[in-house]
């Protein structure tokens, strides 16, 4: 499970590009989700995005059992993959953050690989 480890990124954490952890949130299907924010362009008020607790887990399961996660897999799997790429460079980055994972090009690669 990553989830509780997700849960304890602390809100105000800064994920690349340019991406703020706002905390745990719950939704209308879950009872918990990652909550980030992403600046607005023009200087307005930060859009703010959710990833479900079920969807770390799948591609959690996913970067442990594959060895990578990418945004093939992530395109073709995850329903929040549906609201935009940036929900697959948080889920990203936040491996890199938790250390299970690095960036290499496009994909992320399990830190066991």
């Amino acid at each position: 499970m990553i989830f509780p480890r997700v849960r304890a990124i602390p809100a105000g954490t800064l994920l690349p590009p340019n991406y703020e952890v706002d905390g745990i949130t719950s939704t209308r299907d879950e009872s918990a989700a990652l909550s980030y924010l992403i600046p607005n362009k023009r200087g307005g008020k930060p859009s703010k995005k959710n990833i479900p607790e079920a969807e770390w887990e799948l591609a959690y399961e996913h970067l442990i059992s594959a060895e990578e996660f990418s945004r093939v897999w992530f395109e073709t799997n995850i329903p929040c993959s549906k609201n935009g790429g940036c929900n697959f460079r948080v889920i990203g980055e936040v491996f890199v953050l938790l250390n299970i994972a690095q960036k290499i090009g496009a994909l992320y690669a399990s830190r066991k690989a």
